[in-house]
């Protein structure tokens, strides 16, 4: 079980005069930019009002709108550097305390709970191959937020990720146009199964329902033609759990060790953490590895830090972190991983 927020934030300190020094260095850049942007402004202005269309009329141009993002760029990346100072200094130390206070079940000394995090890097491209629920070709990946530690006898790895995919079109005189569309937005979390599974088993949740069992049938037929995950899981099975067959399309190219691994415990715990977590989810069961991709269209350590009667509040940091800190204790990983030793 998690620690309460009040606990999780012990020994947890602000660095409120670095972040004073970072706004103070901050605030003396914007002011620069302004006044640069205000003058290059005033002599466009002025050369609009006095001189012909020349050459010298489109270098104050170009000349006024470097300035603009110039001024752009230092308005942002001041926020981002503050933020970034923010972040480093206290969520790593939250995410520590969440997991070291922590109480689990049959601990032992196999047990060990720490969270190690670094706000600019990212789960890499070869665990989201592994994963197998991101198959797009042309695709660009960003993302933050990276934390991988070790709760109880389970590893973990989660980041924040924003993969987005690019589309060429030509047109009947041989113009192309690209477009860029949203893949996925959101979160994976990654724990390590300890369990070498010899195929890949997907499950994701479904984004249409019916009762029916022909509706039922085209929701999922249309739901596997539209899915992101890789289609080496080829098989759409049924499962001894109407529920969770309405929830859940499960695909693999292993039947047999599919129905292995989701027992009807697990099955039971999905559903669970299903209803409680309502945002889409896609899991893959691979190589020896969980993947649990979550979809948010918000960023969840930046939008959740606060700032409540001039003090700052990560309530809603803990809040974010402990979902899928969650997935480790509900699931039962610990105690699976327990049983296989």
């Amino acid at each position: 079980m998690l620690p309460t927020y009040e606990i999780a934030m012990t020994n947890v300190n602000l660095p409120y005069d670095e972040l004073k020094q970072i706004k103070a260095d901050t605030n003396k850049k914007r002011l620069r930019a302004a006044a640069v942007f205000l003058i290059c402004t005033i002599i466009l202005v002025v050369t609009f009002l006095n001189v012909e269309y020349s050459l010298l009329t489109i270098f104050i141009i170009v000349v006024w709108l470097v300035s603009l993002w110039y001024t752009f760029r230092v308005f942002t990346k001041g926020r981002a550097v503050y933020n970034a100072a923010l972040k480093q200094a206290v969520i790593g130390a939250l995410a520590d305390n969440m997991l070291k206070f922590a109480k689990l079940p049959y601990e032992s000394d196999q047990y060990e709970k720490y969270c190690h995090y670094a706000h600019d890097a990212r789960i890499s491209d070869e665990w989201i191959d592994a994963s197998e629920l991101f198959v797009f070709e042309n695709r660009h990946i960003t993302g933050e937020d990276y934390f991988e530690g070790k709760y109880g006898v389970t590893e973990f790895h989660m980041s924040e990720l924003k993969i987005t995919t690019e589309d060429h079109f030509s047109d009947a005189d041989g113009y192309t146009t690209k477009q860029r569309n949203v893949a996925f937005n959101g979160v994976l979390f990654i724990a390590d199964f300890k369990r070498d599974f010899a195929g890949l088993t997907v499950v994701e949740t479904n984004y249409l329902k019916s009762n029916s069992k022909m509706g039922s049938f085209f929701a999922k037929m249309l739901q596997n033609a539209a899915s992101t995950t890789s289609k080496k899981a080829k098989s759409t099975i049924e499962l001894e759990h109407a529920e969770f067959n309405q929830y859940f399309t499960v695909r693999t190219d292993n039947e047999i060790e599919a129905r292995s691994i989701l027992s009807p415990s697990l099955m039971v715990q999905l559903l669970d953490f299903c209803k409680r977590y309502t945002s889409p989810m896609m899991i893959s069961f691979h190589h020896s590895y969980m993947f649990v991709a979550v979809w948010s269209q918000k960023n969840f350590i930046d939008r959740g830090i606060k700032k409540k009667y001039g003090e700052y509040d990560l309530r809603n940091v803990y809040d974010e972190m402990a979902v899928f800190f969650h997935i480790i204790e509900e699931l039962d990983l610990n105690d699976r991983i327990r049983g296989k030793k």
